[in-house]
């Protein structure tokens, strides 16, 4: 469901964004997009990918085992989108 003033353009546009904040640990920016647009959770990228998947894949370094793990901030993002995926699903 998007939000009336956010067009499919927006909403990749957010993801990316978001996407970045998770790449990058910046976790007050990803709280900040999520805090704005809550939909961004279920929106995927072009290639298929949701934030969650983006998020674990910056936080493993793009590999499943990977042989660092990845700062605590890029952890932490991924906890924040698990957190808001629940308050996202519980409301809808």
């Amino acid at each position: 469901m998007l939000i009336p003033s956010q067009t499919c353009s927006d909403m990749t546009d957010s993801l990316n964004v978001a996407a970045e904040a998770c790449r990058s640990g910046n976790v007050d920016s990803l709280q900040q997009i999520l805090a704005h647009s809550p939909d961004i959770i279920t929106t995927r990228s072009t290639s298929g990918d949701t934030l969650l998947g983006l998020a674990c894949r910056a936080a493993t370094g793009e590999i499943a085992i990977p042989p660092d793990q990845g700062t605590p901030e890029q952890h932490q993002a991924v906890d924040i989108i698990l957190q808001a995926r629940g308050r996202f699903q519980c409301c809808r």
